[in-house]
């Protein structure tokens, strides 16, 4: 579809509508599954960054892509609203970012999985996926934040693990 489009304007308007995410149109996130006994929380976002669809359009415009870097995962603490304009987490844990397995659920289906080992006391509260390990720190920071969901507390001690699942699927044909 987008190879057949002669002008950046175009280009732009294609990607700009698939990057509006709906109930029913073009994608969906979701973080999942504490690896907390007894919890079965799931936790469902529709809110990809604005930095994230601009990176779409930069990387379909460049010779070389740098899709496969998505796959940091950053937990924090962060209270604020989730928004299109998110560059970061609200306020990040003081751990590193952890490297996902990246898969392909179906040709049109993305998924990172990474499993987060805490190594102090705190109350999670967010998420995202970035496109770099991030630097100085702590906490970590830089790169390119895909998304950032929101959802209650997750209560962490010494030693807990969660396992995050980020995934999007794109629509084609919308």
């Amino acid at each position: 579809m987008i190879a057949g489009m002669s002008s950046f304007r175009e280009k732009w308007d294609y990607i700009q509508a698939a990057c509006l995410v709906s109930e029913a149109d073009a994608a969906f996130v979701k973080a999942h599954r504490p690896k907390i006994r007894g919890s079965h929380r799931v936790v469902h976002n529709r809110v990809v960054t604005d930095d994230f669809c601009e990176d779409i359009v930069d990387n379909l415009i460049a010779e070389t892509s740098a899709f496969g870097d998505y796959k940091y995962h950053h937990s924090g603490t962060g209270v604020g609203a989730e928004a299109a304009a998110d560059a970061g987490l609200g306020t990040p844990e003081l751990d590193a970012r952890t490297v996902g397995t990246q898969v392909e659920d179906s040709s049109k289906v993305y998924k990172s999985i990474a499993t987060e080992t805490f190594d102090g006391v705190a109350a999670i509260t967010e998420h995202g996926l970035f496109n770099t390990a991030g630097a100085g720190g702590p906490p970590v920071t830089g790169g390119i934040l895909m998304d950032r969901t929101k959802f209650a507390a997750i209560n962490v001690v010494n030693g807990n693990q969660i396992e995050w699942t980020f995934t999007i699927a794109f629509t084609s044909g919308g």
